[in-house]
C-alpha cells in the first residue's frame, strides 16, 4: 500500500476531542472500555504479532468523532495495535481499491503484506442494513443517532472483531 497525504496522529486526535462532547469522552475511559471488553480484553492485551491498521479519514468527519476515540483506546492496551492515518482528500483511489466505496471513516486492517484482512466502512452494519432503503430524512435521523451514541456498542463489537480477526 503506497501511502500519501498522511494524518499527524497529534493532529487527528486533537481534532477528535474537540469534535466529541465530555459526556461521550468519559464514556470512553479506559476502565469502561475494560469493562465492556469483558473476557475480549486479554484478547487484546495479548495480541503478540503486529496489528496494522489504517484508517481513511478527514478532519472534518463526524462519524470519524464517533468511531475513532474507542479505536485509539484499544491500541494502548496494547502497543501492538499500530494505527496509521490517511486523508480521503488525494487518496479516493486508493480507498475504493481497498474498499470497494468511498466513504469516511473507512478502518482496514492489513496483514504483514499490506492485504487487506477486514474493513469497517462508516458505520456499524447494523446501521447501513438500517439506512438502506431509507428516504434522505430518516437516514439522517439514523445519523443523528449514530453520532449522539446510541450504536456505540456495536461500533466497539465490529472494532474489536476486526482487530481479533
Amino acid at each position: 500500500v503506497y501511502l500519501k497525504n498522511g494524518l499527524k496522529e497529534e493532529d487527528f486526535i486533537t481534532y477528535l476531542f474537540s469534535q466529541i462532547d465530555k459526556e461521550r469522552i468519559g464514556s470512553l475511559t479506559y476502565s469502561n472500555i475494560v469493562k465492556y471488553l469483558g473476557t475480549t480484553n486479554s484478547y487484546i492485551k495479548n495480541i503478540k504479532s503486529n496489528i496494522n491498521i489504517l484508517v481513511i479519514t478527514d478532519t472534518f468527519c463526524k462519524d470519524s468523532a464517533t468511531t475513532m476515540p474507542f479505536l485509539m483506546k484499544l491500541s494502548e492496551l496494547n502497543s501492538k495495535i499500530h494505527v496509521n492515518f490517511l486523508k480521503k482528500e488525494g487518496n479516493e483511489e486508493l480507498l475504493q481499491e481497498l474498499s470497494g466505496e468511498c466513504r469516511i471513516p473507512t478502518i482496514i486492517k492489513l496483514d504483514e503484506k499490506k492485504q487487506m484482512k477486514g474493513k469497517y466502512i462508516e458505520f456499524p452494519q447494523v446501521v447501513r442494513e438500517k439506512i438502506n432503503g431509507k428516504n434522505e430524512e430518516e437516514r439522517k435521523a439514523i445519523v443523528e443517532e449514530v453520532r449522539s451514541g446510541k450504536y456505540n456498542d456495536e461500533i466497539q463489537k465490529e472494532i474489536i472483531k476486526l482487530i481479533l480477526k
